[in-house]
């Protein structure tokens, strides 16, 4: 004797609504998976036109791992750059995020250990309105006897 109760009915619902999700996840994930391709063969294929084309900045990051990626464009910005102007400019070269949970936590841990480091990487300055700006290293111009008054 078999009685089925409105939790039953419930359940079976649930549980059906639940498959047909997980059905179009899976396809939801496998056609992010190829339109991730196609994007990193666009990439590569614009990263090699750039030079010919006569587009500077054409470098592609999306090969790189978050710190070097961070590095490259720490070392080719003229300006000093927020973390937030740091995470767009990665996004403009290339630099897949999707692997990361949470970037922007990525980007302030990297940047933290790059300027903390010894000898640190990159220079961290803070405005005294607590908004920090990152920059590459320049190394010392050498002094040459000629500059010397002496």
């Amino acid at each position: 004797m078999s009685f089925e109760t409105e939790y039953d009915t419930a359940w079976a619902t649930l549980y059906q609504k639940r498959v047909v999700l997980l059905d179009r996840r899976s396809s939801l994930e496998a056609e992010l998976s190829e339109v991730k391709t196609q994007i990193d063969h666009l990439n590569d294929i614009l990263s090699h036109l750039a030079p010919l084309a006569g587009i500077a900045g054409g470098t592609n990051l999306a090969a790189l791992g978050i710190t070097n990626a961070i590095r490259w464009v720490l070392e080719h910005s003229e300006s000093w750059m927020s973390p937030t102007e740091i995470k767009d400019k990665l996004e403009e070269k290339g630099f897949d995020f999707s692997s990361l949970s949470v970037p922007m936590a990525s980007i302030y841990k990297t940047l933290s250990r790059l300027a903390d480091a010894d000898p640190p990487e990159i220079i961290r300055e803070k405005e005294e309105d607590g908004k920090v700006f990152y920059s590459w290293k320049r190394p010392e111009p050498e002094i040459t006897d000629d500059q010397i008054p002496f």
